[in-house]
């Protein structure tokens, strides 16, 4: 089931974001299984979308199903914003078809329409994301996973966040 605060925050439509919140619309409302905040930074948005959310009292930390938290979902993108961008939209003739219109920057994503991953996971990391934290079925950090992903700025980023360097995942990896 989706909501259209995840929507919108799907397509990184800050000012919609803000609207639907000031017309009281939940912070923490799932949209498919996933809040607003997760689905911003699945779709790769804008950092500004998380930012309204968060300043709107999203929960940094709320796991989705499944699938971990915001920041752990940011580095599992690939290094270009755009990209998860052209996965969804690569499903365009069934969103077409379901009657979805989809905004223009989803149907040709360019860079410039898009914060960096580095730029949203720092919002993220300012309002208190742990980068500690681990996804509870695996044990694996945030910086395993920039680390997987070759994401040099990302592990900077979660180091000066004070990354357990030595963490283990359940498996022992580190």
């Amino acid at each position: 089931k989706d909501c259209p605060l995840a929507s919108a925050a799907t397509w990184g439509e800050t000012e919609i974001v803000k609207t639907l919140l000031k017309a009281g619309a939940k912070v923490d409302a799932l949209g498919s299984g996933h809040p607003a905040l997760w689905w911003a930074a699945f779709a790769g948005s804008q950092a500004s979308t998380l930012t309204a959310l968060l300043d709107a009292g999203a929960d940094v930390e709320a796991q989705s199903t499944g699938m971990g938290t915001p920041l752990f979902t940011l580095l599992t993108q690939g290094k270009s914003p755009a990209e998860p961008v052209a996965t969804i939209t690569s499903q365009s003739p069934y969103i077409v078809k379901a009657g979805v219109v989809l905004p223009p920057r989803m149907l040709n994503p360019q860079e410039s329409d898009y914060s960096t991953i580095e730029d949203m996971m720092a919002v993220l990391i300012t309002h208190n994301a742990k980068a500690e934290g681990t996804i509870p079925r695996t044990g694996e950090t945030a910086l395993m996973w920039a680390g997987r992903g070759n994401r040099a700025d990302a592990i900077k980023a979660l180091i000066a966040a004070k990354a357990d360097l030595n963490a283990k995942s359940k498996t022992n990896m580190t």
